[in-house]
């Protein structure tokens, strides 16, 4: 047998042993997950985003251009859909987001400026699982939503879920947050009567509405921004970050050192995010606590005028297939190079 012959026995065995190893299925690595921070500055007409894991020096820009007071924002992680509310432009806008592993993890959009809702005064936003759109409208007191399958489609219609004139729990309504179940939003004006903050169903019943919300809260006379955490909820007012259960119960400062804490956001895990707004700050903090309590901030970064919060969660997927043929591909490719 000479030399040629055992260089083919060579080649072919090599491409059964890569075969067999892979059976002809996908191969799969480690997927590593990265966690982003998306911040809102309307004073500065844009949207940035700094990494968490690992913590960057600084935040990138997001969104640069074509804005003009971007204040709440939201994502969807399932669908890595990015919305930000616009009052100045009386819109609520939608991009999908792109995740790369370009130096580490990099997140962009696709440059493409949709409208998910026209002509509403939209300060604050948020996202159920489902890919629902919520949000308050302040100037017109009410709680309104938007389905995926209606802004996906082009609808950018405005529809009302509790409205300030027959339920008095809708008072200048702020801060928003859908868990898939219930929304909790926050109300600005004599949240001491009407509540500081108040739950309700995402889907009211078709009777009896104003019997299904319920305020959990009424401690702060106006209040901002608004999040929930596990059976956590956690909302700004002044200077504080109030903390209260799901369920309502006793009302705690958990942070009172911020000079103007606005946006907050969970990222999912065990982590609150606060924004600072002329404290020109993040800030993180714990977010499982089993009774509310004064808590330690820890600065995340200084970024001026940081507004709206929301925490983006990707996979980054840098991993090739090995099939088959791709066996072969490489085979061939070692063969070439030890025949030379």
């Amino acid at each position: 047998m000479n030399v040629h012959c055992l260089f083919v026995v060579f080649v072919g065995l090599l491409t059964q042993r890569c075969t067999a190893l892979f059976g002809g299925e996908l191969v799969q690595a480690a997927v590593p997950e990265e966690k982003f921070l998306v911040i809102s500055a309307p004073k500065l007409s844009k949207v940035v985003y700094y990494i968490l894991t690992p913590p960057a020096r600084f935040a990138r820009p997001l969104i640069s251009r074509d804005l003009k007071t971007p204040r709440g924002v939201a994502v969807d992680n399932d669908r890595l859909n990015l919305f930000v509310c616009d009052p100045a432009a009386g819109r609520i806008y939608w991009y999908k987001l792109i995740v790369t592993a370009i130096g580490g993890g990099r997140l962009e959009t696709d440059k493409r400026q949709k409208i998910a809702v026209n002509n509403v005064e939209a300060r604050w936003v948020s996202v159920d699982t489902k890919g629902n759109l919520f949000y308050t409208n302040e100037r017109d007191n009410l709680i309104q939503w938007k389905s995926f399958a209606e802004f996906a489609s082009g609808n950018q219609m405005a529809r009302t879920l509790y409205d300030g004139k027959a339920i008095q729990a809708v008072s200048s309504p702020g801060g928003i947050a859908a868990d898939g179940f219930n929304l909790f939003w926050t109300n600005k004006a004599v949240g001491t009567e009407y509540g500081s903050v108040v739950k309700a169903l995402e889907e009211p019943p078709e009777a009896d509405v104003s019997a299904s919300v319920q305020p959990i809260a009424d401690n702060a006379l106006k209040v901002y921004g608004v999040c929930a955490a596990g059976p956590n909820i956690f909302y700004t007012e002044g200077n504080k970050v109030y903390g209260v259960k799901k369920v309502g119960g006793a009302v705690g400062v958990v942070s009172d050192t911020m000079k103007q804490p606005r946006g907050c956001t969970f990222d999912g895990d065990g982590t609150v995010y606060i924004a600072d707004q002329t404290g020109n700050a993040v800030y993180s903090m714990p977010a499982n606590l089993e009774s509310v309590h004064p808590e330690p901030l820890d600065k995340v970064l200084d970024f001026a005028d940081s507004f709206g919060l929301a925490l983006v969660v990707a996979e980054l997927n840098s991993a090739q297939p090995i099939n088959g043929f791709g066996c072969s591909i490489l085979v061939a490719i070692l063969a070439i190079a030890m025949y030379f």
